[in-house]
């Protein structure tokens, strides 16, 4: 029987899934091949994640009269899914060509391996064993995890960099994080094998340990895969205090500098996220353009002064708008 909070998950997932799948659809976005495999890498990942957990899989193997169909769909469904998500990584963010080559041939034996060990297991009536699932699962993780620590981690963390949009830095840095937890769980996978193997100790103490990563990784991945649109949408009252506080410069910038504007070139209240973030961006341009036109002024602790000596330093673009809302911190001495 599947718990209650699982089944609510499995729904979420799938409903999150439709959604994106159908917008994709609607609105054409990119070409086809690029559609195709992210539609492919979600409905994997989906499937990944419904044939999850002992009390799924039995009742899954249940309807295959106890044939371990759930393990080896699992198995596919990440060993596969995993690549497909690096093989877009690799467009976006190109690692050696040698490397990719032979993570490219790892994928095809590890498929190709899945499916002769599920043949035979058939064939010779091995199924039943009861050291299979922890085979099974610490092959698959040790895959996964090998293409996260080679390709999509040091990918994530290149992108994170380079992103100046905080709701995409925030999902890349939800994705670079359920990455490295889903290493410590194919960690985990290894010491349940060895555990089950050596017969060190009952594998069902280890468990209250081994758990609670797991669904670390169910939460992970279902936030790193939300649209970006909800996560702007969830950071629009953060951002909309920062356009504030930015405003509040760039007035004091206006009036020392005697900048006059015959129109209103600033929304007071921005609307939507993508209003909000071009709005900030302006700001920050107008703060930048006009800085050097404030006159001086021999009191080191005046707003010219200060400023003046923030813009010395080369910075970010997200670096720039957080070190030019902490000006806004102290009262600035015009």
């Amino acid at each position: 029987m599947i718990s209650a909070p699982k089944l609510i998950l499995i729904c979420l997932l799938w409903s999150i899934y439709i959604g994106l799948l159908a917008r994709m659809l609607i609105r054409h976005r990119g070409t086809s091949e690029f559609r195709g495999a992210v539609w492919g890498l979600f409905f994997l990942a989906c499937v990944a994640f419904t044939f999850s957990g002992l009390d799924v899989e039995q009742a899954a193997d249940s309807a295959f009269n106890g044939l371990p169909v759930s393990i080896y769909v699992k198995y596919f469904a990440l060993t596969y899914g995993v690549y497909l998500q690096c093989s877009l990584m690799h467009k976006a963010q190109p690692i050696s060509a040698g490397i990719f080559r032979a993570l490219k041939w790892l994928n095809r034996i590890a498929l190709a391996a899945g499916g002769v060990s599920f043949i035979l297991l058939v064939v010779f009536d091995l199924y039943n064993h009861p050291e299979l699932r922890y085979y099974v699962s610490a092959a698959r993780d040790f895959i996964v995890a090998l293409y996260m620590l080679v390709i999509l981690i040091p990918s994530n963390l290149s992108l994170f960099r380079a992103e100046a949009v905080p709701t995409m830095r925030i999902k890349l840095a939800l994705s670079t994080l359920f990455c490295a937890t889903y290493v410590l769980v194919a960690l985990t996978s290894l010491i349940s094998l060895v555990v089950v193997l050596s017969d060190l100790t009952d594998i069902n103490v280890l468990l209250p340990v081994f758990l609670p990563l797991t669904y670390l990784v169910y939460g992970l991945f279902v936030c790193a895969i939300m649209p970006h649109r909800w996560t702007a949408l969830v950071l629009f009252p953060v951002r909309l205090y920062i356009y504030w506080r930015l405003q509040r410069l760039r007035r004091e910038v206006q009036r020392l500098a005697q900048i006059r504007l015959h129109f209103d070139l600033f929304p007071a209240r921005p609307s939507s996220p993508d209003e909000l973030e071009f709005a900030i961006y302006q700001t920050v341009i107008f703060i930048l353009d006009h800085a050097e036109l404030m006159p001086f002024n021999a009191d080191k602790n005046h707003l010219s002064n200060r400023l003046a000596q923030f813009l010395q330093v080369e910075r970010s673009y997200p670096m720039l708008v957080r070190g030019l809302v902490r000006l806004t911190d102290d009262r600035p001495h015009s």
